[in-house]
């Protein structure tokens, strides 16, 4: 395997001239330096070496070569500005020398010399001599006080990521100054050295570096951390050379080299940290409710994704894309139409179209909110916490059209695209059944609206609970004879509650309404009745019939002085019709129910 080696200058050697006897050369004569001063000293691996030089007062033709005193070192090379050469491997456990005798001839068959003393380092035998095959790095920036890569030489790991039996494994935590790009962070080249507890200055390897080793039984036979010695760290290209040469706490003695290929994955609050676009085309979108509110207003996550799964688990590569949104809870597991957008969620609103942005909690240190799992062939996952963007939902009966746009904290770009049906909850339990309890269609009619028949009528004015330009009303219809019933939920294109509930024909909300649209029917997570729903025998704690309205018009007439006419032709959740025969009108007595901030 092909080396590399720093060169040392130590103490001062030089010696001049070809012949002690010859007078001193003059001050125009040329002269051979040489860029270091003192012995060359090598490793006892031997390969290539070079060493600079230059000629003060050249003359035009002069020639350089070069010789050694020794047949262990040659093959000399000399250009302009460099002697390059070939040592020999030392076997022996001493050091051994030679003179290395430089020559300039000029001017014919003058001539002036140089000499430097080489020595090659005996080879040292360690208590573990290893040479590392895989290669596993991080970068991280630590509270902004100090950059830690974190480098592995090992042996090979199991396809599961765990150590193999008769296996070794070097764990090195170097610092160094700030990487010149902190999007992809390489490892500066020079000479590492173990340092004391707590010392994280640059070029330092922290004293927490270990290597732990296995037997052929799996059993740990080595686990200890460094004490002393030093990493020279050197790049050639795109690859990267690790000679360390290191004592433990036992006092065995370890040599590590490791030379190829080298990347590192950047690391930010204990997470890898995703810096590269991702554009998702997912196989499947899962709606996974979180909470609902008081306003009936879900959060829940849609998790996109392109892998697919085995189980509970994921297996790359690919993506996961996860969507912390606020949308009606529907108890069929659909999600609401429209466009979400990443804003702070406020209190005491139903937040609608809001979408949380991502965050790492505190407590846990875990990624929540808006972001992105991205898991590589290695079986590595990276994370894209989301800070901007926008989802937009599009609904087609029961089939989605879902396109997310994004941004993440760093600055890439997430796209995600989904076309079809929804998987079921995460969470079952929270799947409920269509719960009409008619058998079959149903005509309904109602008492004179001036006769005492009506244990409940009225209009209540709630302002702008859901956000719109229009104002959202409850209407309550109930009847004591017949005991049964009208409860609808709409927004109406009014502004105030002078103005009461727009004439118009209300169409069902496939999520949030819009002004002419109407609430559908629908249990709420407590399976309280919302929406738009026939209620029918009440037995003072409660309704036993009942019958949502899922789709059908509505149709209001707004007469003035709170008097309107009301008609409906509605389908509930078992596809049975419940509609008015006629026409209703009378007068709704309203009340103010708004709220600020509601």
């Amino acid at each position: 395997m092909k080396r590399f080696f720093l060169f040392t200058a130590l103490a001062a050697a030089l010696l001049t001239g070809c012949n002690s006897n010859e007078k001193e050369p003059s001050q125009n004569e040329p002269r051979i330096i040489f860029d270091i001063q003192g012995n060359l000293t090598v490793n006892a691996e031997g390969g290539q070496n070079s060493v600079k030089y230059r000629i003060d007062n050249p003359v035009e033709g002069g020639k350089v070569d070069a010789v050694s005193q020794q047949t262990w070192a040659g093959d000399f090379t000399c250009t302009d500005s460099v002697i390059t050469f070939n040592v020999e491997p030392n076997t022996a456990s001493g050091n051994r020398s030679s003179i290395i005798t430089v020559t300039y001839t000029y001017s014919g068959d003058m001539t002036v010399q140089n000499t430097l003393n080489l020595i090659q380092r005996g080879i040292k035998v360690y208590d573990h001599d290893f040479e590392a095959s895989t290669f596993t790095g991080t970068y991280e920036n630590v509270d902004d006080q100090y950059h830690m890569f974190t480098v592995i030489l090992s042996d090979p790991y199991n396809a599961d990521g765990t150590a193999r039996p008769g296996s070794s494994y070097y764990t090195f935590y170097l610092y160094t100054k700030a990487p010149e790009n902190l999007a992809d962070p390489v490892l500066y080249s020079g000479t590492y050295s173990v340092g004391q507890e707590g010392d994280t200055s640059p070029m330092i390897i922290s004293s927490t570096s270990s290597v732990i080793a296995f037997d052929d039984n799996g059993e740990t036979s080595l686990d200890a951390k460094f004490i002393d010695g030093t990493m020279i760290v050197s790049q050639n290209g795109s690859d990267f050379s690790f000679d360390a040469d290191l004592t433990d706490e036992n006092g065995d003695t370890h040599h590590v080299v490791y030379e190829g290929p080298v990347s590192f994955v950047t690391i930010k609050d204990g997470m890898q940290i995703l810096y590269q676009d991702i554009d998702l085309k997912a196989k499947t979108a899962t709606p996974q409710c979180l909470t609902v509110s008081t306003m009936n207003v879900m959060e829940a996550y849609l998790h996109l994704t392109d892998m697919t799964a085995s189980g509970s688990q994921l297996t790359g590569p690919g993506s996961v894309l996860r969507v912390h949104s606020y949308m009606p809870f529907d108890r069929t597991g659909g999600i609401a139409a429209g466009t979400y957008t990443i804003k702070e969620p406020t209190p005491n609103t139903n937040n609608q179209g809001c979408l949380l942005a991502g965050y790492i909690s505190e407590k846990d240190n875990k990624p929540y909110g808006t972001f992105l799992q991205y898991i590589d062939a290695r079986g590595y996952v990276y994370v894209g916490i989301i800070t901007e963007g926008t989802m937009k939902v599009t609904a087609n009966g029961s089939s989605y059209s879902i396109e997310c746009n994004f941004t993440t904290a760093e600055g890439q770009t997430i796209k995600g695209t989904y076309s079809g049906q929804l998987a079921t909850w995460v969470d079952d339990d929270r799947l409920m059944k269509a719960y009409s309890t008619l058998s079959g269609n149903r005509i309904i009619q109602m008492p004179d609206p001036e006769s005492n028949e009506y244990f409940d009528l009225r209009a209540d004015y709630h302002g702008f609970r859901y956000n719109t330009e229009g104002a959202y009303w409850m209407v309550y219809i109930m009847s004591q004879t017949p005991n049964y019933g009208l409860q609808i939920e709409l927004v109406s294109n009014t502004s105030s509650i002078s103005e009461g509930i727009a004439t118009g024909t209300y169409k069902a909300a496939l999520g949030f309404p819009s002004p002419g649209e109407y609430l559908t029917g629908t249990l709420d997570y407590w399976g309280s009745f919302i929406g738009t729903n026939f209620l029918e025998n009440h037995d003072g704690t409660g309704f036993n019939s009942y019958a949502p309205a899922v789709s059908g018009d509505l149709n209001i007439t707004n007469n003035g002085n709170n008097n309107y006419t009301i008609s409906f032709d509605f389908l509930d959740d078992k596809g049975n019709t419940w509609r008015y025969e006629g026409e209703w009108t009378g007068t709704l007595p309203v009340s103010d129910k708004s709220q600020p901030n509601t």
